[in-house]
């Protein structure tokens, strides 16, 4: 009889060992992994397209459901996953929450990502990882190899760019200019951000449950890109992130991944916007156009509640010479039609780096870039679109087109 209970007892003990080793094909992990990610993505929609205040509310929500969770989860693996996740929406609220509205784009980077890289080392040291399980050293293979993601990484931030049309870190392109954003991209964001996903995040999700922890950290990578309103962008990052999980989990380094992140950042910010008017861009372009125009529905508030406003369909690629002005294609602000009376504007608000002016209101299409001070006519409504409000303009070689609205002020 007492053996019957040992044997009763050891086969309850592996049953459960089993369950907690299935990792995320077990009932709760994965569950709970869709519903995170699920979340996030929303999380990152309502920020960008309905209301930035919701948008920190739920994150800080997410955050203290993550703690929570973490701290009652009885698998230590599983865990592990939780708690790494923490810093997802930590980053998000200090990138939403720190009070330096003039603060240039490029320091945001060092604003967000120094907290963000204490965060991961005391959440590493939290779950007992070494710097050698993070990937802290040098490849398998050679450093030349590694050499090759560099040009992979600009290569893949340029097609982005495509989809995105990103304004630049710089006004110029000049070495005096580029200096500051080439290390910060590199150290806070590249750096940074590798450690946390490719670092923190893939060891603990491919301790809880193998390679398939690499396409879970690759998914919840694309998921924090829904905000930029891309349909192509998000399946991009989902490539890009699958691409630098398995690099990490083949050479065992997160040397590789991170130059190929600096790669992706420096083509997309700093390289891509100078080369927009060039032949082999505009081609990419009229390629890849009707990608290009796919993007998330956008929210407006109206006066029965929030409504859907309709994505743009069709729109035009980056033209090689100024374009007519398209007709708004997106819910105005105002009547449409051109302005009675022109009014006099100049660029301002920009901290000296300029702004795009682009031939359609949104991210899209940008055309040439405004520097600061350049006097404008506004030659018709506000519209908004891709969560900002866009004001018709024409500069002062006569070109029409859009700027956000934050940009543009009065003339003196």
């Amino acid at each position: 009889m007492r053996q019957e209970q040992v044997r009763t007892k050891a086969s309850s003990r592996e049953g459960k060992m089993a369950e907690e080793g299935r990792g995320f094909a077990a009932t709760g992990p994965l569950g709970w992994s869709l519903a995170y990610l699920g979340l996030i993505a929303v999380t990152e929609y309502v920020i960008a397209a309905v209301s930035p205040q919701v948008g920190v509310l739920m994150q800080a929500l997410l955050l203290f459901i993550l703690i929570a969770h973490g701290a009652a989860a009885p698998d230590r693996k599983w865990r592990a996953v939780l708690w790494a996740l923490v810093l997802v929406p930590l980053a998000r609220l200090l990138s939403l929450s720190l009070p330096w509205p003039g603060l240039p784009t490029v320091y945001w980077y060092v604003v967000v990502g120094l907290p963000l890289a204490v965060g991961a080392v005391m959440a590493a040291r939290v779950l007992g990882y070494t710097p050698q399980e993070l990937g802290i050293l040098l490849p398998r293979y050679s450093l030349l190899r590694a050499g090759v993601a560099i040009p992979l990484g600009l290569a893949i931030g340029l097609l982005d760019y495509v989809f995105l049309g990103t304004d630049p870190l710089v006004g110029r392109f000049t070495l005096g200019e580029l200096l500051v954003p080439l290390v910060v991209l590199l150290l806070f964001v590249a750096c940074v951000e590798e450690l946390v996903f490719r670092g923190l995040l893939q060891r603990a999700a491919c301790q809880l449950d193998g390679r398939k922890g690499m396409v879970f950290v690759a998914a919840l990578y694309a998921s924090l890109q829904v905000g930029y309103l891309s349909v192509p962008h998000v399946a991009l990052s989902f490539a890009t992130g699958l691409l630098l999980a398995y690099m990490v989990h083949r050479s065992g380094s997160l040397l590789g991944a991170t130059l190929t992140h600096y790669g992706v950042s420096v083509g997309l910010l700093l390289l891509a916007p100078f080369l927009v008017l060039s032949p082999l861009t505009e081609m990419m372009q009229q390629a890849l156009a009707p990608l290009s125009t796919v993007q998330l529905p956008l929210m407006s508030p109206g006066e029965d509640g929030w409504r859907l406003l309709t994505p743009p369909v069709g729109t035009a690629p980056v033209p090689a010479t100024p374009a007519p002005t398209p007709s708004p294609t997106l819910a105005s602000t105002s009547q449409p039609g051109l302005a009675e009376t022109p009014q006099r504007a100049v660029v301002a608000n920009t901290d000296g780096e300029g702004v795009w002016l682009r031939g359609e209101p949104g991210l899209a299409n940008p055309l040439k870039t405004l520097l600061e001070g350049t006097p404008l006519l506004v030659v018709g409504p506000d519209v908004a679109a891709d969560g900002r409000t866009w004001k018709q303009v024409q500069a002062p070689d006569g070109t029409v087109g859009y700027v956000a609205a934050e940009f543009v002020s009065a003339a003196p």
